[in-house]
């Protein structure tokens, strides 16, 4: 099993904490020449080091404790260079908030520790982020995120979300529109789900039984769900499913995916490959894409 990152000029098929922990050290190799704990993406344009961190985080639940072991081993044993990097890999990216459970103690011992950068406004600096400030900040934006009265913009409106019968009703009514609320993943179909899952525990445990639910009933639901499968976000969670479903597919799935959905006005991922020419043919892109995920192995000294 496998967490397969392509980040900058690298890329990663990583197995275990300690593949994660050495990738982060790969990742830091021209810092000393660009200044400070960045890559450049282009010629003129750095990022930080580790934000494709973020992404595992964001999109990889059963990752997190191995992301969390590698950055207490640099909180351990890493350099100064990399004490900047875990800093700004915490200011910039807003998933690491999932981390908290490990790193919320981590400002008792290394609170003065400054990052280069803060594009969340976190840390207190947009230059010189403090850990202490960034995980206080990390800590209200997740209380946020649990609010007991959840609402979520959409059609110039907000949208209560509350429990799974609304999740429901979102779901279907962002299918059979094509679009749905505005976030960093994008605005169609069901990329707000993304963020949804990763921040609210219930709503991906009411996925559960709601995304076969939608892969069943017909082809503007099936579209949406398989369009966000093709995320990857825990997709191991959702192999045996697809598996199922690509055994017994209905009748829709053989929709050429020239014929979009109404409401869609993009074509779902990896819907331009001219090897795929159904609906069907989605989930089977799904599972080549995502078939190997899997849990890391735990070789680090627990977090």
């Amino acid at each position: 099993m496998t967490l397969s990152v392509h980040f900058a000029s690298w890329q990663f098929d990583l197995r275990s904490a300690s593949d994660l922990r050495g990738a982060m050290r790969t990742c830091l190799r021209d810092a000393e020449y660009l200044g400070g704990p960045n890559v450049l993406v282009g010629r003129d344009v750095d990022i930080a080091a580790w934000s494709w961190l973020g992404e595992v985080c964001l999109l990889r639940s059963d990752w997190l404790p191995a992301v969390a072991a590698a950055l207490r081993d640099v909180i351990a044993n890493g350099t100064p260079m990399e004490h900047q990097a875990l800093v700004d890999l915490l200011a910039n990216e807003t998933a690491t908030v999932r981390l908290l459970p490990w790193t919320a103690g981590w400002a008792l011992g290394h609170g003065d520790w400054t990052g280069t950068r803060s594009g969340t406004g976190w840390g207190g600096s947009s230059t010189a982020p403090r850990l202490d400030h960034v995980l206080a900040n990390q800590e209200r934006y997740a209380e946020a995120w649990s609010a007991k009265v959840h609402e979520v913009p959409w059609k110039t409106q907000m949208v209560a979300l509350n429990n799974p019968e609304q999740l429901r009703a979102l779901l279907e009514q962002t299918a059979r529109a094509g679009r749905g609320p505005v976030t960093p993943q994008g605005d169609h179909g069901w990329d707000w789900l993304v963020q949804q899952v990763a921040f609210v525990p219930w709503v991906g445990q009411a996925l559960a039984e709601l995304l076969p639910w939608a892969l069943t009933t017909d082809a503007g639901l099936g579209y949406a769900a398989l369009d966000y499968l093709l995320i990857g976000q825990d997709a191991w969670l959702w192999l045996d499913c697809v598996r199922r479903w690509r055994q017994n597919p209905p009748w829709w799935a053989r929709t050429p995916l020239k014929n979009r959905p109404k409401g869609w006005t993009r074509r779902a991922r990896h819907s331009h490959d001219s090897a795929l020419t159904t609906y069907g043919d989605l989930a089977l892109r799904f599972e080549t894409l995502h078939g190997r995920q899997g849990p890391p192995l735990l070789d680090l000294a627990p977090p």
